[in-house]
Order: C-alpha cells, then structure tokens, then sequence
C-alpha cells in the first residue's frame, strides 16, 4: 500500500479507500484502458521475441563462424599432414633413387676400382724393375 501511495503521490489511506470502493470507469475509458493494455503487451511480446531473435541471430552467426574457423584449422592440419606426408614421400622417394644409382653403378665401380689397381700394380712394378735395374747398374 505505501508503495502504491508513493507512486500515485496520495496517502496509503486514500489507497485503502480506493480500492475498497466498488469504482468502475466509464465504458469508454475501460475500452481506451483495455486497448492500450493489450497494445503494451503486443508491444512487449514483439520486443521479447526480437530480442530472443537477435540472440538466436547472433548465436547462430557465432555458431556459423565457429564451424568456419574449424573447418580452416581442418583444412590447415590436412594441408600440413599432406604436406607433411609428401615430404617424406619425396625423400623416401630420393633415398631409393639414389640407392638405385648405386646400385646400378656399382659393377661399374667395382670393375673400375679392379683396373686401377691393376693399373697401380703394374706402375709399382715398372718402378721396381727399374728401381732394380738402375741400383745393379751401379
């Protein structure tokens, strides 16, 4: 009551008076009442249900720029993964070209180690026998 008589500015007792009376206003003024009360709460449904679509709005752009970032991270973690894998595919692929070059030259070397020896030998030998032949000489 004190609340009521404080926002109206009149005594609690005129309130009690008030509302112990069986006052009714008139039809036009309840008819006026009555619209500008179902406005206000047209009013307030509207603005509730803006507001809860601007919330559903922003939620699901939230949501919609969230499923896009991840899907970047994604597409980043199988781009580096990929790149990842052809790296080693490469250098998978450049040690086996290489053991096959080797492997391909390697009678060639082998064969060519032979000859210079051989070849080494006989110079050995040359150097000997003339080594031998200078030092009889004498």
């Amino acid at each position: 009551m004190k609340k009521l008589a404080s926002q109206f500015g009149v005594s609690s007792s005129a309130v009690v008076r008030i509302l112990k009376s069986r006052w009714e206003p008139s039809p036009e003024v309840g008819e006026k009442q009555d619209s500008r009360a179902l406005e206000l709460k047209e009013q307030r449904k509207q603005e509730a249900i803006e507001r809860r679509g601007e919330k559903q709005d922003s939620r699901a752009l939230e949501l919609k720029e969230q499923r896009q970032q991840d899907a970047i991270e994604r597409r980043g973690e199988k781009q580096d993964s990929r790149a990842l894998e052809l790296k080693e595919q490469r250098q998978q692929d450049a040690i086996e070209r290489r053991g096959e070059k080797q492997d391909s030259r390697a009678p060639e070397l082998k064969e060519q180690r032979k000859q210079d020896a051989t070849e080494r030998r006989g110079q050995e030998q040359i150097t000997k026998a003339k080594t031998f032949s200078t030092e009889t000489q004498q």
